[in-house]
């Protein structure tokens, strides 16, 4: 509610002296100091509450500048500052990012005000638009509308970095936690980046929190690992936020001698056998052909031992001793660093980054690393390697739907689903494997997160696979619950539906659930009708799929298109994230083939869209529905200016190259939501804006969004100068064959493998 969100600013001066930078809890009846920044009704959707906290800054900014910097030119005086808050600002060797990029103009533009003369903004037109520029470039940092769209970390680099340098006590800042906004929330990473924004402002001021005691057993109970390091020191003012941190002047980056061992193992990715004998090898022992064919552990035949010993020896890795009767190997000290540092206990390749990433990552950052560290999964377990696992899917007969069950199976869901963003359709990079049957589908979910992963196989089959995971046994029974809905559906929207006294005529006119209706209002009743209707719908697409009757296949695509609509407006409804993911395991065909992007290109824009909300109101019915009809069976709604539509689920389309398809991918879905009713276009009626962006998953923002999201999951302490670094070493030990790019899966699981390691 940006309307109510109010601060205010007592006398613009440091806080009083026994403040330090972090996060303060205090309660909501805590009478606390004028001086400083008050925040009120701060909701966990930072865009509402960030920029009113940087307008009231503003003036406190300009006097810190005013007050630290001798020179009277703007470009000197921010160049000065900029000195203190990026010391590399200005090097030729590192590229910006946009964060970076967004922190500089902010610097400069905070400057500029500060040295402006104070009538300069009514002086004459053009210096009144020039001031107002200047303020909008400063109140919009790090908020995804600033100069360059940057998230937190401009926030961290700019307003942040500045007081932390300028103040020479902490400012203090309060935010008066709006609890029914919390308590409301459904998306779970929504309040993730909020509290994240909260963890990055306590980084240069002395952030008081102002909770009630509901409130905090709420925040407690959704973001345990944060409560407990951030709200859980207010009975511990001596202790530094910072302790047990890495110095920011510890080198994460990799050594000489590390490049020169990966440069070694170029190739070796698509060659187990090579890395399997690699690892049999010693540097003290040498040991015969003989020897090597004879190990079982290895599996290789006398002949093709001969060829991979050659290349190995090639490659520096291994010595051949010929001076004897028989031929005996040994591992080279080039080798001897490439089978510690850069191959795991599976011989799978491990860039020596990972493992120095690791080893950062797993220092304690707290006095008591076990009183915010969650609980290990399957202590001394081998990680799962998750590509080979998921593509053993066995024989379809065996069950269409399976769920991740391994050992290890919560840190495979979030692989797939920390780099998936709500509201947008996100391309990763990554070597996707084929499945042993592609009919069979993934479903995973924990606590209110649920993922499902289908393997592409042409545009009707792919809904089919939709929606047969999503309205599958496994989904109904632990998912879909009468216990999570209700058993009249009075549960949804967080219980709101009791509320509205006709849960069911919300469902059906509302969110235009299909196959609902009055009788339906009972949850045995609805489960009933709808495993039928997803049976008869899934033997149509058995028959149909190889079938050249277009009037059929055009009716299944409606009807399927109607039951991924209502699978998906259900899971909003339960307050479930659902992330769905689409595998694409030859991404060439694509690229090279116009009828075959065309049809991945079609699926997407004519399906992504449909999965549209406006509270409880279906974005598809809303924007894009012509049949009188189904209009006529709407509920009553009314649009608030501005106001912008959310999608039920996160997409995720992964494949080898699937970046290559953004801009194709990006004009049809432009081309879709230019389609809206005529209505719409004139005027004659009013609704909400549909946008639906597609990302590059591989890029700095996106890897750096991941680092900046685990951090504050797990409570890791990374400073802003170690996530930077971190982020940098994703992109040097995950890259691809695109230079500065990385896979976001992989990412994720080492960073998750390394905060449960903190202890």
């Amino acid at each position: 509610m940006p309307g109510d969100n109010q601060a205010h600013s007592g006398r613009l001066q440091p806080a009083g002296q026994g403040h330090e930078r972090g996060v303060h809890l205090v309660g909501p009846t805590t009478r606390y100091d004028t001086p400083g920044i008050h925040c009120a009704n701060v909701s966990p959707r930072l865009t509402e509450w960030v920029p009113t906290v940087l307008e009231q800054l503003r003036e406190a900014s300009i006097e810190a500048v005013q007050g630290q910097t001798s020179h009277t030119d703007a470009w000197r005086a921010s160049a000065s500052i900029l000195d203190k808050t990026l010391p590399k600002w200005h090097s030729l060797e590192d590229t910006w990012d946009d964060a970076t990029a967004e922190a500089v103009a902010y610097t400069q533009a905070i400057t500029d005000l500060a040295l402006a003369d104070s009538d300069a903004a009514t002086t004459s037109r053009y210096r009144e638009r020039r001031h107002k520029s200047l303020s909008e470039t400063v109140e919009s940092v790090g908020t995804g509308r600033g100069a360059v769209n940057a998230g937190l970390g401009a926030l961290v680099k700019g307003p942040v970095a500045l007081h932390r340098e300028l103040d020479p006590t902490p400012r203090a800042l309060t935010l008066v936690l709006d609890g029914p906004a919390w308590a409301e929330l459904t998306d779970r990473r929504t309040g993730v980046r909020a509290l994240a924004a909260i963890a990055v402002l306590a980084d240069g001021f002395d952030v008081r929190v102002v909770a009630s005691p509901a409130l905090q057993q709420e925040l407690a109970r959704r973001y345990p690992q944060w409560s407990a390091i951030h709200l859980g020191l207010t009975d511990s003012r001596d202790r530094s936020p910072n302790q047990g941190h890495h110095s920011s002047d510890e080198p994460l980056g990799p050594t000489g001698t590390a490049e020169s061992v990966w440069e070694a193992l170029t190739g070796l990715a698509s060659a187990p056998g090579k890395r399997r004998l690699l690892a049999a090898l010693r540097a003290d022992t040498g040991r015969t052909y003989a020897n090597l064919t004879e190990d079982p552990g290895l599996d290789i035949e006398r002949g093709t031992i001969g060829r991979y010993v050659l290349d190995l020896e090639s490659r520096g890795l291994v010595a051949i001793d010929r001076r004897r009767e028989h031929n005996t190997v040994t591992l080279t000290e080039l080798g001897e660093t490439a089978v510690s540092e850069c191959l795991t206990a599976d011989c799978e390749l491990q860039h020596p980054d990972q493992t120095q990433l690791e080893h950062s990552l797993t220092a304690t950052t707290h006095e008591s690393a076990s009183t915010v560290s969650p609980p290990r999964e399957a202590s001394g377990a081998t990680p799962t390697t998750v590509e080979s696992w998921l593509a053993s899917t066995g024989d379809a007969d065996e069950g269409y739907v399976k769920e991740i069950d391994t050992h290890d199976a919560a840190s495979i869901h979030q692989r797939f689903t920390v780099p998936a963003e709500r509201g947008a359709v996100m391309l990763v990079d990554d070597p996707v494997e084929p499945f042993d049957d592609g009919r069979v589908s993934y479903l995973s979910h924990h606590d209110e997160e649920c993922l499902a992963i289908v393997q592409w196989g042409g545009p009707l089959a792919t809904l089919g696979r939709l929606a047969g995971v999503l309205l599958s046994e496994t989904a109904l029974s632990e998912i879909l619950t009468p216990s999570r809905l209700g058993e009249t559906f009075a549960n949804i929207h967080g219980g709101t539906g009791e509320i509205t006294a006709s849960p069911g005529r919300t469902l059906r006119r509302g969110q235009q659930v299909g196959w609902f209706s009055e009788d339906e209002e009972v949850y045995a009743a609805w489960r009933d009708r709808i495993e039928t209707v997803r049976d008869t719908h899934l033997a149509r697409l058995s028959a149909l799929s190889d079938s050249t009757d277009s009037a059929a296949r055009g009716e299944l695509f409606e009807d399927l298109h109607g039951l991924v609509a209502t699978a998906t407006q259900l899971y909003h409804a339960a307050g479930v994230d659902l992330t769905l993911t689409v595998r694409l395991p030859d991404t060439e065909p694509f690229v090279q083939n116009e009828r075959k992007r065309a049809d991945l290109c079609d699926f997407i824009r004519h399906t992504v869209p449909k999965q549209s909300v406006y509270g409880v109101h279906s974005g598809y019915r809303m924007l894009f529905e012509r049949r009188p009809a189904k209009l006529k069976r709407r509920l009553p709604y009314d649009v608030e200016a501005g106001a912008s539509m959310e999608l039920t689920a996160s997409w995720v389309i992964a494949g080898p190259t699937a970046t290559t398809l953004q801009t194709a991918i990006t004009e049809a879905l432009r081309d879709e939501l230019d389609t809206l009713r005529e209505a719409i276009v004139t005027g004659d009626e009013q609704a909400p804006s549909l946008s639906v962006p597609v990302r590059d998953g591989t890029t700095y923002a996106s890897i750096r969004e991941i680092v900046d999201e685990l951090a504050a999951e797990y409570d890791t302490g990374w400073t802003s100068r170690e996530r930077r670094e971190l982020t940098r070493c994703c992109l040097r030990s995950f890259g691809r064959d695109v230079p500065h790019r990385a896979s976001p899966y992989d990412a994720v699981t080492c960073l998750i493998r390394s905060a449960l390691n903190v202890s």
